[in-house]
This record gives C-alpha cells, sequence and structure tokens, in this order.
C-alpha cells in the first residue's frame, strides 16, 4: 500500500511540475496553480506550527507568469475581477487604484493540515491592470 501510494505521489509531483501558461481561451483556477506548488517543506516536531509562512517568491514564477498572461497588463477592471473570481478567488477594493482578491485552500499532507491563502493585488489605473502582485501564505496544525 506504502509502496503504491509513493508511486502515486511521484506521479502526481511530476505532472504538476509542468509549466502551465494560461492561453486565451484556457480557464485559470486557483487549484491549478496550487497542484503547480511544489510542496510546502516539513517543519521539524519541535518547530511551533499555526504561524504563518509566505512562500519564496522564486517558488511563485510559474503562477506568476501564468496571471499575468490570463489578466495582461491594459485589461479593464471587471474582466480582470471575472476571470479571478471565476478561478476561485474573492476580490474587494482596497483603494480606488487597487483591489486585493483572496483564494483559500486547505491541504493534508502525512499528520498535518495546511491552509493556503493566495493574495493577488490587482493595480489600476483609470480602470485598466497595469501590474499584478502575488503572495502565497500558509501554516500548518
Amino acid at each position: 500500500m506504502k509502496k503504491n501510494l509513493l508511486i502515486f505521489s511521484s506521479v502526481c509531483m511530476l505532472l504538476s511540475s509542468m509549466v502551465y501558461a494560461a492561453e486565451p481561451g484556457t480557464h485559470l483556477t486557483f487549484r491549478h496553480l496550487e497542484a503547480l506548488q511544489p510542496l510546502d517543506p516539513l517543519l521539524t516536531s519541535s518547530a511551533e506550527t499555526r504561524f504563518e509562512q509566505h512562500t519564496d517568491p522564486t517558488r511563485l514564477s510559474a503562477p506568476t507568469a501564468a496571471l499575468k498572461s490570463a489578466i495582461p497588463a491594459g485589461t479593464d477592471r471587471a474582466t480582470a475581477q471575472a476571470t479571478l473570481q471565476n478561478a476561485g478567488a474573492h476580490c474587494h477594493p482596497i483603494q480606488d487604484n487597487v483591489e486585493t482578491c483572496q483564494y483559500f485552500d486547505v491541504q493534508t499532507r502525512d499528520e498535518f493540515v495546511d491552509a493556503v491563502n493566495w493574495h493577488v493585488m490587482l493595480h489600476f489605473d483609470h480602470d485598466q491592470v497595469t501590474n499584478i502582485s502575488i503572495d502565497r501564505t500558509w501554516f500548518r496544525s
């Protein structure tokens, strides 16, 4: 049983390591972007859990590219919001020219449960996207 689980997880890791780029007509989902992420590191048993950890920005290059491909600079605000909401996020304006969209997921790994949050900041000029920034945080319990 453990051997089958190991083979299955290896295949999943191989498939998830494929580069994903959102092309026109491709349905972007945070679930897929999350599947592309390498596993978050296991913490030592003596490490404090339940504190927020930020994913290294270098590990977010593929999701950033996918989001910027799906929502290129110049995209209107309504289209950008709809794209992220269709991908599973909830969006809220925080200023006239900035909006935050968040996606939450729960994952299990061994005996641990990870709560994962994606934070996407949309920056606008005259209701047109000028930039997208991404932060992914997680905590383990």
